[in-house]
């Protein structure tokens, strides 16, 4: 499994993890030293992880809510969170369940997207001279052909 399967307390604290925090750090943390931390050691903005508490408060739940974890070397992991509210037999919240899905390749190949797109789109407002595209890769597989024939 590559997603981060966790529980934490209510006030915070990561109460188990699994194994794949490894994969998922690049070797950089063990289950073991996550477990008894504050999920807050772990957020780039605490008032993003507010945001989550409050809505688990009044949803009880939420799903692929994007945000930033940092790795122990400081590196920024953009990551999809989604957690669940689990109750006590009281019927009062137990402790927060969930999962983390990182989302570093899908947000490169996004930024590189639209890096593309503004270098191509400057290249088009800037210049001097009419520019269309043409695809002529028809006309280029029927020169191979006549090619290939002789």
């Amino acid at each position: 499994m590559q997603d981060v399967y966790y529980e934490a307390s209510i006030d915070g604290e990561v109460l188990e993890v699994s194994p794949s925090v490894e994969l998922f750090s690049k070797g950089q943390y063990t289950r073991n030293e996550i477990i008894g931390k504050s999920i807050y050691d772990f957020y780039t903005n605490r008032g993003e992880l507010d945001t989550l508490l409050q809505i688990l408060r009044e949803q009880g739940e939420f799903s692929d809510y994007e945000l930033s974890l940092q790795n122990k070397d400081g590196i920024i992991i953009p990551c999809l969170i989604s957690s669940k509210l689990r109750f006590d037999e009281n019927g009062l919240p137990g402790k927060i369940i969930g999962s983390v899905h990182d989302i570093s390749k899908r947000k490169q190949i996004e930024n590189a997207l639209l890096e593309s797109e503004a270098k191509y789109r400057d290249i088009f407002k800037s210049s001097p001279v009419g520019i269309w595209e043409e695809d002529f890769s028809k006309v280029k597989q029927r020169f191979e052909y006549l090619k290939s024939i002789g």
